[in-house]
């Protein structure tokens, strides 16, 4: 070959080459629509009584959420009726598919939930839980559950179906893994509550459905709630499994003749993270814990209340039902029951966290916390653009409670703050739990107990950044063993001026038993008393907490 041949060979090779790599580097097409089919079924949640199956459709408006571990986008449906539909993008990236990536139906799916709650549709269900593998955009969906059907009738005259609850040993709802393309519960044991918008019982049976995961039920109980204040717990057969299947239905025949007035007790509501995720949603603000919300102003618990519309709060499992309702003019959430009391949820964490510009929660007495086990962050920034807040949590029963980690985290505005008679004998985690309380000039923790802090790392900055701080009230189990000196109890070496506990007070008063005094003056409460680092010394006094009587320490150094 010639030199020249090779030339001209050469560059026409290195021509395609880059004709090639160009077109390589072409941005690849994004899926702006995607197509979703259910698993060869074609009408929606009609059920065909010979073998028990039913069979799903998309409806218009129907929305799916495709995630990929990190990532989510949203498609809607824009034209149902088929079991084959194309999905329009809603919102989020369109270069999510691929492998490890899941879609979800209903869109609320991808939390990685069977919800608790569902909604009642006539000889149907609302929604179907379904996912599928969204390697490319062409996705099948597969049922995740198995339906209960429970077919109810009655000899009673004018009983109105509220609500149902049921509840087995094995859990009906909470988190989940899919295996084998079924749902399986990993975390919780909670039952399933399906509300009912006032339907009627007669002689002949009315078909009531829930989706539930497909497992063998035992010790199953139906409780059946009227709109008259009435229930009737109905406990199937001891030692009976009832099996549900993925795809199909399981049919239970159930009489209800013997209803009965249920006592106004009260009224349990949903974990505190729902909780507070549920009133930023009224208020238009982002729904997650750590969203701030700057529009609420006060809360309002109305008991003995005949509100029978808003969002629902109250737990799967409650006697009565809570409605969250929201006056956007006086800035106003009602949180109201027929009971005679709100129940707390065992968690409580974040119940009312981040509602920033808060300034009061009336009748909070009204909330009940016996069984309640976490309240880490329950008023965590709570009020803390506001000018001033006071709170009475007196009443709380904290005896069961393990976690009190940040609970009045950033509570700037809180100017008094009343927890006499708390019995804090189960707490492990107190760590942040009154840091920047920046308006709070007395702390009494005179039934504080410190008996289950495993070591100094649960009470890391426990009272850091009060800085008018100038009386602290502390009973005879405040104190833990001379070693376990927590590093950072009142506050950091770079704290200035004006942040530091302390520093804006006269001086600290703190009423104790000599042996909680010896120990906290080997905390760094000595940098209070000697200024360290940053700022003036402050003098911190000790005095008996039932003679009023001095008491001479002997302070650590710095």
């Amino acid at each position: 070959m010639s030199m020249r041949k090779l030339i001209i060979t050469s560059i026409c090779i290195l021509l395609c080459l880059t004709a090639c790599q160009e077109q390589n580097l072409q941005p690849v097409e994004k899926p702006l629509t995607v197509r979703a089919t259910i698993e060869n079924l074609d009408t929606r949640t009609a059920l065909q009584p010979e073998d028990n199956m039913y069979k799903v459709v998309w409806m218009t408006g129907d929305q799916i959420t495709v995630t990929d571990g990190g990532r989510s986008a949203v498609y809607g449906v824009s034209a149902g009726g088929s079991s084959v539909a194309d999905l329009e993008i809603v919102s989020g990236p369109t270069d999510i598919f691929g492998e490890g990536s899941l879609a979800y139906y209903p869109s609320s799916l991808a939390t990685g939930s069977i919800p608790a709650f569902q909604t009642w549709a006539e000889g149907a269900v609302v929604e179907v839980p379904m996912a599928a593998s969204a390697i490319t955009s062409d996705m099948v969906f597969h049922n995740l559950c198995g339906m209960i059907r429970l077919d109810i009738s009655t000899a009673l005259e004018g009983v109105e179906v509220d609500r149902i609850v049921a509840f087995a040993d094995q859990p009906m709802s909470g988190q989940f893994t899919i295996h084998d393309d079924r749902a399986v519960i990993t975390q919780g044991n909670e039952g399933v509550q399906l509300r009912c918008p006032a339907v009627p019982l007669g002689a002949e049976p009315t078909s009531f459905y829930i989706n539930v995961p497909a497992d063998s039920y035992t010790g199953l109980v139906i409780s059946v709630f009227d709109t008259r204040g009435r229930a009737q717990v109905i406990r199937l057969k001891e030692g009976a499994v009832y099996t549900v299947r993925r795809s199909e239905v399981c049919p239970i025949t159930l009489v209800a003749n013997d209803f009965e007035t249920v006592p106004l007790q009260g009224a349990q509501l949903r974990p505190g993270q729902d909780f507070n995720q549920m009133v930023k949603r009224l208020t238009g603000t982002r729904r997650t814990v750590t969203d701030a919300d700057s529009v609420l102003k006060r809360i309002v618990f109305e008991t003995g209340s005949r509100v029978s519309s808003g969002l629902r709060a109250d737990a799967f499992d409650s006697q009565w039902p809570v409605w969250i309702n929201y006056n956007e003019g006086q800035r106003l959430i009602t949180v109201s029951t027929p009971a005679d009391y709100f129940q707390a949820n065992k968690i409580s964490a974040f119940m009312f966290a981040h509602l920033e510009s808060l300034e009061a929660i009336e009748n909070l007495g009204s909330l009940n916390t016996d069984g309640a086990i976490t309240m880490n962050g329950m008023f965590s920034y709570c009020g803390s653009r506001s000018t001033t807040m006071d709170m009475d949590v007196s009443h709380f029963n904290t005896s069961s409670v393990t976690t009190f980690y940040q609970m009045f985290y950033y509570c700037k505005s809180l100017s008094s703050l009343d927890m006499t008679g708390w019995d804090t004998s189960k707490g492990v985690s107190f760590n942040y739990m009154f840091y920047s309380c920046s308006s709070l000039p007395v702390l009494d923790l005179s039934s504080f107990s410190l008996a289950s802090v495993p070591d100094k790392n649960g009470l890391t900055y426990m009272f850091s950044r009060i800085p008018y701080l100038r009386e602290m009230r502390l009973g005879p189990a405040f104190q833990m063993t001379p070693s376990a000196t927590p590093s950072s109890f009142f506050l950091a070496s770079s704290d200035a001026v004006g942040v530091r506990t302390a520093s804006m007070a006269d001086r600290l008063t703190i009423h104790c038993t000599a042996a909680a005094a010896n120990w906290l003056c080997r905390t760094n409460l000595r940098w209070i008393k000697s200024g360290y680092k940053i700022g003036a010394p402050k003098d911190v006094e000790f005095l008996d907490r039932e003679t009023g009587e001095p008491i001479t320490v002997i302070w650590g150094a710095d």
